[in-house]
């Protein structure tokens, strides 16, 4: 016990002596531990600067550079959608790393806002009414062509190169070849100018620069415009197929209840025996001409189909074309069975079976396609139009409907 006691002492004494033999400006060493990648710990030394040392701190940096946009994951329900998701990336694609200097303060950022609510509106699940509309779908390719016209302005002169080219082709296949903005961008010297170092010129490249986002917005005006076109189209379609959806109704139940205003005629019994031949004339049944005029309307969408290529529009018409032949045979089947056993037709005389009542409505269902063909001629030139651009040199009066 004694000597645990003299132990403790010595020590204590010891550390009060290195205590008191320590200069009063020296400081201790500090120590910290540090993790190995064993696990295991080892003592490393904090290294603080001195004073008057000439390390200097890293400044944080206020350039303002493109960020991209938050670009969904999700699989989008809608093929524009999966469109404007593209756009947005290769817009961003061919700005990070090109920006022009001087140019960061006032532009990128809309730039920045374009494409942030475009990529928003692309990941938007619109319903029947919203597609209808077809407001969520041009307000997004509004925002991405809304980018489009402004890089340009911000791109570097190696990228402005390849854009030159791009406002270039957008001109030829939007605007008319006496648009005067057309004209401009196809001025061989621009090509030149901005082949030329970047202390040359630069005065003159940057008048070049806003020629080409003014060409390119024009294109897009004019491409957005026929977009608009197009869904009008589209709408009136689906609407006739609807008119002519609820006037097959209403024949069906006129010439089903009161068959005496619109009569569609009547076939002689199948004679089985002498005494079936006295029998009463058979009512032709509407149901079953709207059937077959129906399925000869089907027969001439599905072979209008041929004509009609893969459409990857927001609008397409092919749809809208189909949907409206089968009511549309319908409705022709109906009234052609109802003339033709009338016999206010010259050189007709009515129907005498049954078969023949079906094979009627079949050729006279198919026969619809005489009258929607105007129809089909008018829209698929709009469509075209649209799609695959190209400059409209006729009156545009011509393409409305």
């Amino acid at each position: 016990m004694r000597t645990t006691t003299s132990v403790l002492r010595i020590a204590l004494g010891a550390g009060l002596m290195s205590r008191l033999l320590q200069q009063p400006g020296d400081k201790p060493d500090t120590t910290a531990l540090t993790t190995t990648r064993n696990g295991g710990r080892s003592p490393s030394k904090i290294i603080k600067p001195r004073r008057g040392s000439s390390v200097k701190q890293q400044e944080p940096s206020h350039a303002h550079h493109a960020t991209a946009p938050d670009l969904p994951t999700d699989t989008p329900p809608r093929s524009w959608q999966v469109q404007v998701r593209t756009a947005v990336a290769r817009c961003h694609a061919d700005l990070t790393g090109h920006e022009q200097p001087g140019s960061h303060d006032n532009l990128i950022p809309q730039v920045e806002l374009h494409l942030r609510a475009a990529s928003k509106l692309a990941s938007v699940r619109t319903g029947p009414i919203g597609a209808y509309q077809g407001r969520t779908a041009e307000t997004a390719w509004s925002h991405v062509h809304q980018t489009r016209s402004m890089l340009p302005l911000v791109l570097d002169r190696t990228a402005l190169r390849s854009e030159s080219a791009h406002a270039r082709g957008l001109a030829r296949r939007y605007l008319r070849s006496t648009d005067d903005r057309r004209t401009a961008i196809e001025d061989p010297d621009i090509a030149k100018r901005l082949l030329k170092p970047a202390t040359e010129s630069l005065e003159q490249t940057d008048a070049d620069r806003h020629v080409m986002s003014a060409a390119v917005a024009a294109a897009y005006e004019v491409n957005d415009q026929r977009f608009v076109l197009l869904r009008g189209w589209r709408n009136r379609l689906y609407l006739l197929a609807g008119i002519s959806l609820i006037t097959t109704a209403v024949l069906l139940v006129v010439t089903e209840r009161w068959s005496t205003l619109l009569p569609l005629g009547s076939t002689p019994a199948v004679a089985a025996s002498a005494a079936a031949l006295a029998a009463p004339a058979q009512a032709v049944n509407p149901f079953m001409v709207a059937l077959v005029g129906a399925l000869g309307g089907f027969v001439t969408a599905l072979a209008a189909l041929r004509s009609s290529g893969p459409s990857t529009s927001a609008y397409s018409l092919t749809p809208a074309l189909g949907l409206l032949k089968v009511p549309a045979g319908a409705v022709t089947a109906l009234l052609g069975v109802m003339l033709w056993n009338s016999g206010t037709v010259p050189g007709l005389d009515p129907l005498p079976s049954t078969g023949a009542v079906a094979a009627a409505a079949l050729v006279l269902g198919a026969s619809q396609e005489l009258l929607t063909r105007l129809i089909d001629i008018r829209a698929r030139a709009v469509e075209k139009a649209a799609v695959k651009g190209g400059s409209i040199e006729d009156k545009p009066s011509s393409l409305v409907p």
